[in-house]
């Protein structure tokens, strides 16, 4: 009997295997005997000869970056997820979270905006402590989040550009728990300039914008409460060049004003803009990078290889 075993665990990989095919942008770039291919060899075919981000890297100063932490997470459980993973990110520094699909590092992002219920350990905004499971305590508490699927959880696409830009502020567009409808679409035109959103107007229905214009209203909607800590799930996914860079652009100004920035993504260009990368693997914190990480150590250690034991 014959197998094809397809696989992102590399360790599986020599464990069960006897050849190895690699894919890259859907074509076959390595082929061979595993005992003819070095581990290093197998990530090295499956990043190719980039140097990806050095550059956007060396650019990228923490000029907001202040004394103090503002999000701190602390041997956080998550069900059967996620268990005792700590870390902390000052103000003004900009963190990513990646590993494998599968590894809970979406559901840290989660348990941090509230959306699921924390297990064990502590979450803690500026200082102050999030029970979990509450969405209304941490946006109240100071966490602004970008959901990875906008169509799913980021617009409500039968309202308007002005109504999905300020859902995070309705208590600042009126009294009495009513919603003035000229001061909410002032300040919907106030953030349409500022992301350089293109609309013909804050009225326009959200769903008839590009998929670019619509991830800048979910991001500036998550700016619009002025957060301490701004999670962000794969926040450039699905749109084109000039749009992830006007969105790199929008989040490295609010952090050069003293958000704390977590970024969870695997996709390693939205990791290049992070000050520090730490990577999970099954549900445990297993290593950490500096700015000056290369695609290939980053890779092996999503993988499994390499890992550091380094403090995060």
């Amino acid at each position: 009997m014959t197998f094809l075993y397809i696989s992102h665990y590399l360790e599986e990989i020599y464990e069960v295997c006897r050849s190895v095919t690699v894919l890259r942008d859907g074509e076959v770039v390595a082929n061979a005997p595993l005992a003819e291919m070095a581990k290093e060899r197998v990530v090295a075919a499956m990043v190719g000869a980039s140097a990806r981000g050095s550059e956007r890297r060396r650019r990228q100063a923490p000029s907001g970056q202040t004394a103090g932490a503002a999000l701190e997470v602390c041997a956080l459980h998550l069900g059967l997820m996620i268990e005792d993973v700590s870390f902390s990110i000052a103000s003004g520094e900009c963190v990513g979270l990646t590993g494998l699909a599968g590894s809970g590092k979406e559901e840290i992002g989660d348990a941090i905006a509230g959306l699921l219920p924390v297990d064990g350990g502590t979450i803690r905004i500026a200082g102050a402590a999030l029970r979990g499971g509450d969405v209304a305590e941490a946006l109240a508490k100071g966490v602004g989040y970008v959901p990875r699927d906008r169509h799913a959880r980021g617009i409500v696409p039968q309202l308007s550009l002005a109504e999905n830009l300020t859902m995070t502020i309705v208590d600042r567009l009126g009294r009495a728990g009513l919603i003035s409808p000229p001061e909410r679409d002032r300040q919907a035109r106030r953030m349409i300039g500022s992301l350089g959103i293109v609309a013909s107007s804050a009225e326009q229905p959200i769903a008839e914008l590009s998929g670019g214009n619509q991830q800048k209203a979910v991001l500036g909607r998550a700016l619009a409460s002025e957060p301490k800590v701004l999670v962000l799930l794969f926040p450039t996914q699905g749109v084109d060049i000039a749009a992830k860079e006007s969105l790199f652009a929008i989040v490295e100004q609010a952090r050069a004003g003293g958000t704390a920035v977590l970024i969870v993504s695997d996709d390693l260009d939205e990791l290049t803009v992070c000050d520090r990368v730490l990577v999970i693997f099954k549900g445990r914190l297993a290593t950490s990078f500096g700015a000056d990480w290369r695609d290939e150590a980053l890779v092996a250690a999503i993988e499994g290889f390499g890992q550091s034991g380094a403090t995060y």
